[in-house]
């Protein structure tokens, strides 16, 4: 299985006091088939959502899995 993950933040879905909506997609490239689509607000939270999803999905041994800079993380 090789996954792409990507976080994208939705433009002019933030006000004054809140911060941008960010969206988290997992895109299983052989495939070509979104597996995972997460909501959550603020940057800081990509990371949390990532880490949620990855809990729940069953990898096969030997998967790839390509990510961001933000996502280099020792935990994930």
């Amino acid at each position: 299985m090789s996954l792409a993950i990507d976080g994208k933040s939705l433009r002019g879905t933030a006000t004054k006091d809140e911060k941008l909506q960010q969206v988290l997609s997992i895109f299983e490239t052989k495939k070509q088939i979104i597996i995972a689509h997460l909501d959550s607000i603020g940057k800081g939270n990509e990371l949390k959502s990532l880490q949620e999803i990855l809990t729940k999905i069953e990898l096969p041994k030997g998967s790839i899995i390509t990510t961001d800079a933000l996502h280099t993380q020792k935990k994930l």
